[in-house]
């Protein structure tokens, strides 16, 4: 018997623990602590409902939200934002966003699952088939972090929620590349908030490199789920969420921890590489610069042991038209 899945992305992980004791007897839980970490995780969990903090770092729910309903297989999911701020320009704002229920915290384990239950029972189609188990899912995650899956008996299903299920489908075994002239072209994404410095690299590096461009740090986080780029060329001054920001998020995540990173930037004193290096970064180069400059750079970081080219969900040619 199957179970409707919880998406559950909230910072704190003491309330992630919280809720996932109090969803957990009748539905299948998935956490996620930041907005990047919730849009990675879509495809392959294929959460029925959301339940979102709005304050997080990075991203907050709202844009989480937006992001969301942006997406072609979730635009219409169940989101329930949950939050300690409700204020009434916050609630107006959670549903300008996309939401369909808020609740404040903090709220007592029973009435947040009574009403989860009542609109998984009232506003929920019937229960869909799902690419992974719940079981293959905590292999996954077992496997990015590099840990042993720590086994766990999952609680009797409830009249709520069963529905029958087939079996789970295996991963995909036909990833979308791009061969060209006899090879397979490494995709980057190119972040910068200079529209010109965009156009330049775009055109500079489509001879050998698929190019997709993000115009800041939150733009990045959902083209970088979307696009699945196999390298990121990244500047540090930009507005909403600078590069420092997205390079710190990134890393944290298991999904992208070993994305390769170039940062590019004009911020170049020793103690702005030092700093990038730490957080994350594989390379740093200094504007201005030339192309060849970038060019080896990118070249060397390409010809290192573990790279790879991942398969891709969107042809290039795809990923242009939505552009």
């Amino acid at each position: 018997m199957s179970r409707y899945r919880i998406l559950v992305v909230d910072d704190d992980e003491e309330i992630r623990r919280v809720l996932k004791l109090t969803l957990s007897t009748r539905y299948e839980v998935v956490e996620a602590c930041d907005g990047l970490d919730a849009l990675s995780k879509l495809e392959d969990y294929e959460p029925d409902f959301a339940i979102i903090d709005i304050m997080m770092p990075l991203m907050d729910g709202f844009q989480l939200c937006e992001a969301i309903r942006r997406h072609k297989s979730f635009k219409v999911m169940q989101v329930m934002f949950l939050s300690a701020h409700g204020s009434k320009d916050n609630i107006k704002k959670s549903y300008a966003s996309g939401a369909n229920l808020f609740m404040q915290k903090p709220v007592e384990p029973e009435r947040l699952l009574r009403n989860v239950d009542f609109t998984i029972q009232h506003e929920l189609p019937p229960l869909r088939n799902k690419k992974y188990s719940i079981e293959q899912i905590r292999q996954m995650e077992a496997e990015k972090s590099g840990a042993a899956p720590a086994p766990a008996a999952e609680p009797a299903p409830s009249r709520l929620a069963a529905a029958p299920q087939r079996p789970a489908a295996a991963p995909p075994t036909n990833p979308m590349l791009a061969p060209v002239h006899g090879r397979v072209k490494p995709r980057l994404l190119v972040v910068d908030d200079d529209e010109e410095m965009l156009t330049m690299l775009a055109m500079a590096l489509r001879d050998d490199y698929e190019v997709t461009v993000a115009v800041d740090g939150l733009d990045a986080i959902q083209r970088i789920v979307e696009y699945e780029p196999d390298m990121l060329l990244l500047d540090i001054m930009m507005p909403r969420m600078n590069g420092y920001q997205l390079l710190q998020s990134i890393r944290r995540n298991a999904t992208y921890k070993n994305l390769p990173i170039v940062v590019i930037s004009a911020k170049s004193t020793q103690r702005d590489i030092d700093y990038a290096i730490r957080l994350g970064a594989n390379e740093f180069l200094a504007k201005p610069y030339r192309i060849d400059q970038l060019l080896k750079m990118i070249e060397a970081v390409a010809g290192r042991p573990g790279f790879q080219i991942q398969p891709k969900r969107l042809s290039i040619r795809e990923i242009e038209k939505l552009q």
